[in-house]
């Protein structure tokens, strides 16, 4: 998604003060924790590089990011100016990256459901592929394509709802609206039946598809922040996608 600057300080604020993103982080942490160390690291609409950041404090040896927003990612590099990590940020889409290199594991968040249809998500998947070898590792924080899921009085506890505009055998075409304390943040989104979605990766070389549900945080305590989400494992419209290249 092509954020301007406005949309840019909107989700930034949203997404620090919504605690269920950093079920998604503790999801993803907990995948790749053993075997990120000294690898390479790939990471798809990287945004204002909250993932590339942490994932390199998880242990990478080399990260690079990638987002066509400019807007974010003059905030990314700001961060990394202030803050240095080591981390490479380019400016483009997954649609027209092509082939950047040969990584180790490659990451993203929230990114094939900015899909504009059948065919463009495709194409996603494919520049996905040439940009891994043999025995890549990819780790999507995605929509978990469980379709039920979709409705406002599950949603509405975890302060979101939800707008079906149409749907077909393999998607949701939605708009997902969450609310925090300044105001709302809305997603126009197509949402990928599970099995659907597996069968593209498939189809362009990916194999032992797995999906993670999310997790609550190390450290939780009961009356915290994360109380809400206590059965967010059967209930998440998001886990994390995992799955390895066999090329």
């Amino acid at each position: 998604m092509k954020y301007n600057e406005k949309q840019v300080d909107c989700f930034t604020r949203f997404k620090n003060e919504c605690s269920y993103y950093k079920l998604m982080d503790a999801a993803l942490q907990n995948a790749v924790g053993n075997i990120i160390k000294n690898k390479t690291v790939l990471d798809i609409g990287c945004g204002e590089g909250h993932l590339t950041r942490l994932l390199k404090q998880w242990g990478a040896a080399e990260i690079t990011g990638v987002d066509l927003s400019k807007p974010m990612l003059d905030l990314a590099k700001e961060r990394e100016k202030t803050e240095r990590l080591g981390i490479t940020y380019l400016e483009t889409s997954v649609q027209d990256m092509g082939k950047i290199g040969e990584f180790d594991i490659i990451t993203s968040g929230l990114l094939l459901t900015n899909a504009a249809d059948v065919p463009d998500l495709k194409v996603m998947v494919k520049n996905i592929a040439a940009n891994c070898k043999h025995g890549t590792r990819y780790f999507g924080q995605e929509h978990c394509g469980i379709l039920n899921r979709y409705n406002n009085t599950l949603l509405g506890k975890y302060n979101f709802e939800v707008e079906i505009l149409s749907s077909c055998k393999e998607y949701l075409d939605l708009i997902l609206t969450g609310h925090f304390s300044q105001g709302e943040m809305s997603f126009r989104n197509l949402v990928f039946e599970r099995e659907f979605l597996n069968s593209v990766f498939k189809d362009f070389g990916f194999e032992k598809i797995h999906w993670h549900p999310l997790q609550l945080p190390e450290g939780h305590k009961e009356g915290d922040e994360f109380t809400v989400y206590e059965n967010i494992r059967n209930e998440a419209i998001n886990e994390l996608m995992d799955c390895t290249y066999s090329g």
